[in-house]
Order: C-alpha cells, then structure tokens, then sequence
C-alpha cells in the first residue's frame, strides 16, 4: 500500500495504474513467492485480513498467476458496528467512515463476482459461529469436524467483546448513513438468509449498478483522500512542532536569562557614554573657538572650490544614473508590439510610455513590495497585542519559521492585515450589514405599510423539518418567522420522530402563543425529505418558504417576497441571496448571487437559500423525493424548472436568509456532508435523463461539472485568427493548436492584416503546406471586427472560433468542451478559461459596467488559477453576458444573423463585448466554460492606446457603447448588483445599486 502512496482507511479504489506500479516494482513476484512457500506442506491454507479486500485486484491476479483454487468468504457487518469499531480507535467523521464501508463492501462483491464465494454475516458469526463455519464450508465443499467448531467457539469467542449491537433497520435509520449504504447491506442480509452464494443473474446485475454508482465519487474519493492524510501529516507536525515549541521555551527563558546579563552591561556602557558626552562638550567648546579664528575666515575661499567641485561631480553622476535607468530590452519584452514595429525603445517611451504611467525598467524590491513592507511595519505592534505579548508572539513567529520558513512570517503579517484592518474597508460585512443592511424603526414602518397596499397578499407557508435540533437554535428560527414585518404566513413543522423530549414540549409551546403555528409529530423517523413532505401536508399557503430548523430568516424576507410576487405576475420560483450566522449570531460570508443563471445551477445549487416555490409546482412534482437526502432542495429545484419556463424564475438581491454555521452543517462547509454532494450529483444526472439532455454530472471538489456529449459527426470548426507581423507568437499559437488539441475536424483561417516583414511572409507560404490551413490576406487598415467577420464570410464550418494570434493552448480537450457547449439550445458565445503566463487568471468571463468607464471589465484578473474564486465562480461553468474574442466559439449561423462584429463603430476595443450582448438579445445565452483553459499573453494584434490617435478611437467606442447600451451596462444579470463595479474581484458595493431600505 505505501509503494502505490495509499492506506487501508483511504476511500478511493486500487486503479489499473496502481497494479502497473507494484508490478515494475516487483511485488507480483514477491507474492507468488509468499503464497507458494505459504502451500508448500499444506493443501489448504484461510486468510483473513481486512486489507485482502481494499488489495483484492492485485491479490486476485497472484492467485491466477501461482494457478492456486482460491474459495472467498465475504464476512459483512452492520455498517454502524464498523463506524463505532473504528470511531473506537480514536477516528472521527462518520460520513467518512460509511463512504470507506461502501469502498470494500462493492470492491469485494464486484471483484468476486462469478467466483466460488459465500457471503455470511459477521454478527451471526460471533452469535452462532459453529453453525455458521459449518454452512460456509458446506457451501465450498470444505470437510470439517463438526466437535472441531463446536471446540473453537466456546474456547476463542467472547460475545462481550462486540463493540456494538444494532439490528440491520438501523443503518436506515441513521441519518448520516448514505441511502446506498443501507440499500446494500438490507439487500445482502436477504441474500444470506436465502443462502448466501448470491450467484444469479439478478443480483450480479444489481452489484454492477451499485459499482457504477460508486465510481462516479472517484473525483470525491480522492479529494476526501487527500484532505484526511493532509490532517494526519498536520497532526504529525503538530505534535513534533509541540515538542521544538518546548525546547524553544527552555531557550527562551535562557535568552531572558541573558538578557539581564545584557541589561547590566548597557547599564555600565551608559555611564561611560555620559563621560564620552562631557568630552564632547570640551571639543565642541574648542571647535567654536577654532571657527572664530582669524586663520579659518582667510581659508574660506579655498573650501567654496572644493564644495563646488564636489556638488558637479554629483551632478554629472545623477545624469549619467539617469540615463542609464532606462532599460531597452526590459521595456521591448514588456511591450512586444513596439518590438515588432521596429520602433526605438526609448523614443516610444519618452512620447507614449512616460506620459501612460509605464515603467522604463524593472521595479526594485523595495520598490516593488514597498506597500506590504509598509503593512508589515504598521502591523507588527498590533499583531504582538493580537497574539498575546511579545513572547507569544516570539513563540507562533517560531513555530511558523521551522514549518513554513521566513517567507510566511510576512504572509501571516499580511492575512493579519486583512482581519483586523478598521471598519469600512472593502471586505467588512460588519460594517456593511450597518450601513445596507439594518431596518430602522422608520424603515419597518415602511415596509409595513407598504406591504398592506400590495394587490396580492399571499398566504405563505413556512415549511421546516425538525430532527433533535438545538433548542435554543429552533426557537430563534422560530422567532425569526414570528417577527416578519409580512404578517401573512403560517409556520408548518413536522418533526421527525426525535428523541429529544424538550422538541415537543418547545413546539406545543409556541403553538399555543400563535396559532399560525402548526405542527404534525411524526411516529417514525423518515429523514429529511419525508419530514419536509408531512410539513407540506399541513401547509396551505398559496406559496411556500423553505426554512431548516436551525436557521433564521431576515425580518423582511417575506415582504420581498411577496413584493417579487405581485411584480411579477408569472412567477413561480423565487430565490434570494443569503449569508452565514455563527452559534453566537454573528454573520458572515455573504453570498451574493446572480440572476438566474442556468449553467452555474447545474455548477452549484445557487437557489439554494431563501428558496420560495409556488404550492402548485410543488405538488405537481410530488413534493420532496425520498431517497436523496441531503440534496432534497437541489433534487426539488431541478424537477421544478423541467415543469416551468426560465423566466418565471426570479432572484432577490438582498440577504434574506442566515444559513446557521456549526460543525455539521454544510454551510459550514460542503464536506461536513459528503453525502449531500453525492446525492446531489445523482440529482443532476437523474434531472438530464428526464430532460432529455444528453450530458453528465461529474461531482469536483467545490460543486459539479456537467459534461454535454458531442455528436457521432463531428461538425466542422473554423479557427480564426488575425495577426499582423507576430511571427515567434503566432508560430507557437499555431504548434499548441496543431499538437495540444484532440477534436479533430476544424480548419485554420490566419488573417494576414498586411504583414510586411519577410520571415512572416514565409512562414505563410510553408504552413499552407498544411491542407487544414488557409491565409487570407487584407491591408486595410488595423480593424479587428472586419478581420473577424472576413474570414467568418468564407469559413466552411458549421461553427467559428475566434481566437487571438497569442493563444497557447494547455487543456487538449479545450475544443471539444467549448463545442459540446455550443451545440446546446439556446447556446450563444462559449468562453474559455485563460490564464497569463505566470498562471493568473486571464479571462473568466466579463462583467458589464465594470472598471472606471463603466463599460465591461474581467472578472476575477490576474488571481491565482488554483483559486476558486467568489463561491468557486473561476472553476464552475456559468452564464455570463460576455466573453472575450481573444477565444470565443459559436455557430456561424448565429454569427451571420446578428449581423457579426461591428465593423463600423468598435473596430477594436468592446466589439466583443456588443457582439455577445446583441448575441444575448436574440435569445441565446452566452456561457463561460474553465474546462478549455489556454494561455493568452495580452501581446496580440491591437496593441495598446499608445498615441493621440488611438487614445481618440478609444473614447469613441466607449461612448458608443454607453449610448447603444445605456443602463443595461450598469445591471448585469450575471452579477450582483451588492458588488463594486471597481474592479472585478467580487467585493462589496458601497453602497449597492439597489433602492435602500431606508
């Protein structure tokens, strides 16, 4: 297990990679060797290892190599007597624990299918192992002596040492036990009832479907894997760090030591100072008079030539520095298209460069880091204060130090910064939530009366499941409904069967305060979505709100609500936007949501909280679905929207829900329940069956992948690309495409924007060699739109990519995800994931109003590629308004009818950014994909606005972008009106563009 970096607790399965490892290292041949010596004098030889089973595709293959008989006793235990074995050892996470059970239980079953095998269960093992021994051996025609087992039981068998007894109901009882979990083991009890060989082709079938099933958690697996030797590696550290820290103790009080011994020297050296200072006055005294001598005023002269003299050789050496700060080649590198154009480096800087604020050479380090340095100097003090004293803070500097060296004190210092930097800087919810987001008593008294003047009032039924919730928790969910300012509703409660005798009593108490307070007590526990059900029989509201019993809703969520009802006549879906409230109230993590975006619900269940549903729909749908719990809400969601038109789906920009934040929770985080991501990638792939759509869920670390299945022809792409005098860029631009990307049927159309220089020239004439390679060449003057829509005229394929001549492909399957994206209906521009050299984010998608012209801007520029971004936006597919052109897919049918890039107005800046948004209102929606992910460098063919005239061209097309677009630049449907339109980095609007509540 070590040679293949695995454990006998990991959760993901031994891989055909993994047996190609142990082979080259020579573990085959080990085994064969160990079983062979192992028979040599025996003709029958039982192992039992737990570890068999997680190994049994490398074991499997040393008995077929050794030509060794080999019988399979499958012994399966309860999964909650496995779960309390091991929490036994000291191991926590029972999701964890259920997930590993399924691992070796399917593994085992799969991998011994049509052997000689018998299945029996380990309970009735130890309760009445004699007869069982006998009934296995039977089943494998093995003779024992019957006295032999009767012998071995009595003699080896302590029933008292069962660390567990359950009944095999119990697995489905328990609300953390995967349904799969307990489907399989209730299955596998009524196959060993009958017999226990579980040879026909019924229940072989059935293991097959259990085994696909568990092979989509691979991705899941693996990261869990990885997650838990990561904390075990940690704890390891922590526990060596804990010993260094008390050896650093001990030294330290040494150094305390020492540092009285210090005190008195510099005690004794003060003293010799005042001495030295007395001195010092004596020669000040004898200086003076020196100065008032006749001999020092006759010498004068002499000393003004030699200051003189002084002064201009420190003149001509600033000249000389002066001219030498300049940096050519730095500045060429920085600015290949001055390169290109054969401009000189310094005379492009002395009339463009200087006056655009770039930079005529490298920054020095202290240039560069001279803001954190000045963070770190103004930090320190309040650090040490945060920390405890200067010995504590001595003490973590150290422990940091030896484990992540010298450079992390500084990033410590600076993540310090970000927490306790003052109120009103641009990431302080706090602050914000006072400012935004806090009712005055005039505000409510607003509200109130404008909620009796709405023409439609609505009956709403709270719906809330309750298991064994914290008292204190449900009554402030409880409250929370008790004291909206929309006095229409009713609370439905079902609880399911708990086992805290203070839930009923809590509840018959606030019922009998309120009678808009109903509640049913279930006689059995049922789990979430049967709870959620009872409470739905209970309801009668015309519209329900979904609320857990742990947390709260805002004080005027249901007045937004029914406000969003009675302007919007059809609709019947409502989300909101929502934050997270800690166990002492204090909120955080705000997510604030876009509208509603198809692509990025499929991503991640983004409806989420506050979720309101017409009743109507509901019912239609046949409620909550049991069996997928932990993704009830998802599951609900995705039948409802196959029921209803996109539009009758509206979002509420306000926080109206405050997801509680404990350890179980998954607002927490989405692996306190694993299951609940499982069951909501069966949800999605469950919803595309009955859709329709031929796509598949894949779950990832932080939500889904959907991946759309591409046609048995593959249509042909034409790959555009303009360029003008680029060659070592375009060259390898044109070799990533050639060797890094697996669709085969495309074309390439290199637009040549009148190329003049003879390398270039050449380069055209031998890559057409290539039959998938045209040049088409134009010397009109630079006009990147008609670049585009020229080669879009004559391209043959049924869908146009338009990429930057710079583009450096990294993902190989980038053409392929972009297409099967296209393809979809509806499907509009397709974006990619683009990155700078360095590994930042180039591109994930634009935001409209975005930046200081108020046009559109990146979103999420220049961040690392391995960060998820705003709720993981950088690393799930979303809708968005727009993508940039630098690679941009869509059917050239849509392309010819809005008519292609706007030649006349947006030769080069924006023209991307019209073209989606006219793309958008023809009915199709555009969609941003970081599954094609290449490198875009920013070096291509439009340069940058380096002169008066393109400075001019700039501002034209800004001003004929606010014109055309007006206010539909400032609202972005695929953001959030409660984020800045500063800069793309999704932090906080101040204030937001919403009408206050004030």
């Amino acid at each position: 297990m070590r040679a293949i970096d695995k454990d006998w607790f990991y959760t993901s399965p031994v891989t055909q990679i993994d047996l190609e490892i142990l082979n080259k290292q020579g573990y085959f041949l080990k085994a064969e060797t160990l079983v062979k010596e192992k028979l040599k004098d025996r003709t029958l030889l039982g192992v039992k290892d737990p570890r068999m089973a997680k190994l049994l595709p490398f074991w499997k293959e040393v008995f077929a190599r050794s030509d060794i008989n080999v019988n399979y006793v499958l012994a399966i235990r309860q999964p909650l007597s496995v779960v309390k074995s091991i929490e036994n050892r000291g191991w926590e996470g029972r999701e964890r624990i259920f997930l590993l059970w399924l691992n070796y239980v399917i593994q085992t079953l799969s991998l011994t299918d049509n052997t000689s095998r018998v299945i029996v269960d380990y309970d009735h093992l130890v309760r009445d192992s004699a007869n069982e021994l006998e009934r296995m051996a039977h089943s494998l025609n093995l003779s024992v002596d019957k006295k032999e087992l009767v012998y071995y039981q009595s003699e080896f068998l302590d029933h008292d040492l069962q660390h567990s007894k359950y009944q095999p109901q119990d697995c489905g009882l328990d609300s953390d036990c995967p349904a799969l979990a307990a489907e399989i083991y209730l299955k596998l009890q009524a196959v060993i009832l009958e017999s226990g060989c579980a040879d026909d082709a019924g229940f072989q079938q059935q293991v097959m479907q259990w085994t696909d099933e568990f092979d989509r958690l691979g991705p899941m697996l693996t990261y869990i894997d990885r997650t838990l030797v990561e904390a075990i590696q940690a704890a390891d550290r922590q526990r060596q760090k804990e010993s260094e820290n008390t050896d650093l103790r001990h030294q330290v009080a040494e150094n305390h030591r020492k540092f009285g011994e210090v005190s008195e020297i510099l005690s004794h050296r003060e003293h010799e100072a005042s001495d030295l200072r007395e001195e010092i006055d004596a020669l000040t005294t004898q200086v003076t008079g020196i100065h008032s001598s006749t001999s020092w005023r006759i010498t004068a002269p002499i000393r003004l030539v030699k200051k003189t003299c002084g002064a201009l050789y420190l003149s001509i050496s600033s000249k000389r520095r002066n001219n030498n700060g300049f940096n050519a080649d730095w500045y060429l590198e920085q600015n290949p298209d001055v390169k290109n154009r054969g401009q000189d480096p310094l005379a492009h800087y002395l009339e463009y460069g200087q006056t655009g604020g770039q930079a005529r050479r490298p920054l020095s380090f202290l240039s560069r880091n001279r803001a954190r340095l000045q963070i770190i100097a103004s930090m320190t003090a309040q650090v040490i204060e945060k920390t405890g004293g200067i010995y504590a803070a001595l003490t973590k500097t150290g422990r940091i130090i030896q484990r992540e060296g010298w450079v992390s004190v500084k990033k410590h210092i600076l993540h310090s910064y970000n927490v306790y930097k003052k109120p009103g800087a641009e990431q302080d919810y706090t602050n914000w939530i006072a400012q935004y987001d806090t009712l005055t008593a005039a505000s409510r008294s607003n509200l109130a009366k404008k909620g009796e003047t709405f023409e439609h009032q609505p009956l709403i039924s709270v719906v809330m499941p309750v298991y064994n919730a914290n008292s204190i928790w449900l009554a402030e969910a409880i409250d929370s409904v008790r004291h909206q300012i929309y006095q229409n509703w009713e609370l439905c409660i079902a609880d399911d069967a708990s086992t805290d005798e203070s839930i009923r009593s809590l509840l018959e108490q606030y019922a009998a305060q309120d009678s808009r307070i109903k509640f049913v007590f279930r006689e059995k526990n049922g789990h979430v979505s049967a709870a959620s059900n009872s409470a739905l029989e209970i309801a009668g509201g015309e519209w329900i709100a979904l609320l857990d019993h742990d947390d709260l809703l805002s004080e005027h969520a249901l007045f937004w609500i029914v406000d969003c009802i009675n302007n919007n006549k059809r609709v019947q879906m409502i989300y909101s936007d929502e934050d997270k409230v800690d166990e002492a109230s204090n909120r955080s993590s705000p997510y604030f949501k876009c509208d509603w975006n198809i692509d990025l619900f499929y991503s991640q269940n983004m409806f989420s909280h506050l979720g309101a549903y017409k009743t109507s729909l509901v019912n239609s749908v046949g409620g909550f679905r049991v069996g997928i719990e932990g993704a009830q809400d998802y599951d609900l969601a995705l039948r409802c929207i196959e029921q209803i038109s996109q539009t009758d789906i509206k979002h509420i920009p306000r926080v109206l829900y405050h997801w509680r934040t404990h350890a179980e929770s998954t607002a927490s985080s989405l692996y306190a329940k694993p299951h609940a991501m499982i069951a909501g990638e069966r949800a999605l792939n469950e919803h595309f069956e009955r859709a329709g759509i031929q796509a598949t869920a894949q779950l990832l670390g932080n939500g889904y992948r959907t991946k759309y299945a591409l046609p048995n022809k593959l249509p042909l792409v034409s790959l555009i690309i303009p360029t003008r005098d680029n060659l070592p860029v375009l060259k390898r631009c044109i070799k990533s495409i050639l060797n890094k990307t697996s669709y085969s049927n495309y074309e390439i159309l290199i637009v040549d924007n009148g190329s003049v220089v003879p390398g270039t020239i050449k380069y055209f004439k031998e890559i057409q060699k290539n039959s998938r390679i045209q040049v088409i060449h134009t010397d009109r003057a630079l006009n990147a739109s008609a670049l585009n829509n020229r080669a879009a005229a004559v391209a043959k394929g049924d869908l146009v990519c338009l990429l930057s001549d710079d583009i450096d492909v990294i993902s190989i399957g980038w053409l392929e995800e972009m297409i099967s994206l296209a393809l979809q209906d509806n499907a509009g521009a397709i974006g990619a994931r683009l990155l700078y050299p360095n590994g930042t984010i180039r591109h994930a998608g634009i935001i409209l109003g975005l930046g200081k012209d108020r046009v559109a801007g990146h979103s999420h520029i220049k961040i690392s590629k391995s960060a998820f971004g705003y709720f993981g936006r950088t690393t799930l597919m979303q809708s968005v308004s727009a993508v940039t052109a630098a690679c941009l897919v869509i059917r050239k049918d849509i392309y010819m009818d809005v008519g292609g890039f706007n030649e006349d107005e947006l030769g080069v800046d924006f023209n991307d950014v019209d073209f989606c948004l006219r793309v958008r209102a023809a009915g199709y929606k555009n969609t941003w994909t970081p599954f094609a992910e290449l490198y875009h460098e920013d070096s291509s063919l439009c340069g940058y606005q380096d002169d008066s005239e393109k400075r001019a061209r700039f501002e034209a097309e800004v001003a004929y972008m606010q014109q055309t677009w007006g206010d539909l630049l400032l609202t972005d449907p695929a953001y959030s009106p409660n984020l800045t339109l500063e800069h793309g980095d999704f932090t906080y609007a101040w204030p937001p563009r919403l009408k206050q509540l004030a």
